[in-house]
């Protein structure tokens, strides 16, 4: 699980503090992160929920943290998902400069 450890280090937890934080030991936490275990659903769910992000992200089936909402109502051609993947890629401190300026040129375009 690269992805949780990635999520792990970005916001300065130790395997402690994270287990701690979803009520499991932090030992289990370095079992996910070897890839020596998975984490049972309801450890899993508190873990999404922790940091905000899918649990198909934290088992590493997907590189896009963040569901999109309504994403069955877009359809994305190759480049325009390579964007998105490229956007959710960035740390999310300094994915936001871009999500403003991205989203101040679509309601200039708008009026």
């Amino acid at each position: 699980m690269e992805n949780l450890r990635k999520l792990r280090i970005e916001r300065n937890l130790s395997q402690d503090e994270l287990g701690k934080a979803v009520q499991i030991s932090g030992s289990s936490i370095s079992n996910y992160e070897l890839g020596g275990n998975y984490p049972e659903i309801a450890v899993l769910r508190r873990m999404a929920k922790y940091f905000n992000v899918s649990t198909d992200y934290l088992l590493d089936l997907t590189d896009v943290p963040y569901p999109l909402p309504d994403a069955k109502k877009y359809l994305l051609d190759e480049k325009q998902a390579e964007v998105l993947h490229d956007i959710f890629s960035i740390p999310p401190d300094e994915r936001q400069p871009l999500i403003d300026l991205a989203h101040n040129y679509c309601k200039r375009i708008k009026r």
